[in-house]
């Protein structure tokens, strides 16, 4: 499939889609608080305690991050809450090296309704500062963030708002529609036909309709009737026009041998030849003799 066939409007239909997907599936795992963030922590109490307390100079409870979540009220319905994440350290201990190390573990906090304090928050007051037990009496309707606020102003203990999980599905689909739907055709459109809007003579090859034709191959020969075959012979038979015909050649008869065996041949007398070498020759030479006078 060529991604750059695909238009604009498919684009935004499928990121409006894709939004909801994603949206739908983050919230359905995002009600898993155990799956998603460890280790629950129970009561109010101990999780103010897990927040002050220190092991080994570290927070109890840290890394501590906060959002905004519906939970069940107990009643069918849903009730606005507030989940508390980190890292807390349940009493487990590792040895390494021969030592005893304290490990901390992804744990949370769940809340719903107003947040009263257990601790006294008058405690963590100095000379010239703040009362803070005072300060978060005139908060209406207080939360656990808002504790925690106390707690990061007289302690130093930080958090975060983990505002990425609250995000809802339309949150989830406005976002899938402004990248998937808006972004990144245009960037497409810039790397394939080097403009901000696709070119109107860009269109892709439409198969809709178009059925395939095979041809299908011929097995069998043509019948021929039978005088249309001895036409066909007829004319074959006959010597095409300009063309001499040639008469087939008759073999000379086998000529038959004598058995009878030939007769000697007679030798001429055999020349009879003497060599011989003078004082002056390298080699021997033929002897002539002398010839008798005419």
């Amino acid at each position: 499939m060529d991604i750059a066939a695909i238009r604009r409007w498919q684009w935004v239909l499928l990121s409006l889609i894709a939004g909801a997907l994603l949206g739908y599936a983050r919230q359905q795992g995002i009600e898993d608080l155990q799956h998603n963030f460890g280790n629950s922590i129970t009561g109010q109490r101990n999780f103010e305690s897990f927040v002050l307390g220190t092991v080994e100079g570290r927070h109890t409870f840290d890394n501590l991050k906060v959002h905004k979540q519906p939970m069940p009220d107990g009643k069918g319905g849903m009730m606005p809450g507030y989940v508390v994440t980190g890292t807390a350290f349940l009493g487990d201990y590792e040895t390494e090296n021969g030592k005893q190390i304290a490990r901390w573990k992804p744990t949370f906090f769940a809340t719903t309704g107003p947040f009263k304090p257990r601790t006294n928050l008058g405690q963590f007051n100095v000379r010239g500062g703040p009362d803070y037990a005072a300060k978060f009496r005139t908060i209406k309707d207080p939360t656990v963030v808002d504790f925690l606020r106390i707690l990061s102003d007289a302690r130093g203990i930080p958090f975060r708002h983990a505002w990425w999980n609250e995000l809802s599905i339309g949150w989830w689909v406005l976002a899938s529609f402004v990248i998937l739907g808006l972004i990144w055709p245009t960037v497409l459109n810039l790397m394939v036909f080097h403009s901000w809007r696709r070119p109107p003579d860009a269109r892709a090859l439409k198969l809709f309709g178009v059925k395939a034709h095979t041809r299908k191959p011929e097995t069998t020969a043509p019948a021929l009737d039978a005088e249309r075959m001895d036409e066909l012979e007829e004319q074959l038979a006959q010597t095409p026009p300009g063309v001499a015909a040639t008469q087939a050649e008759v073999p000379a008869p086998v000529r038959i041998l004598d058995s009878e065996p030939a007769a000697p041949v007679a030798l001429a007398p055999e020349h009879s030849t003497e060599f011989g070498a003078k004082k002056d020759d390298f080699y021997p030479t033929e002897v002539h003799l002398p010839h008798p006078p005419k």
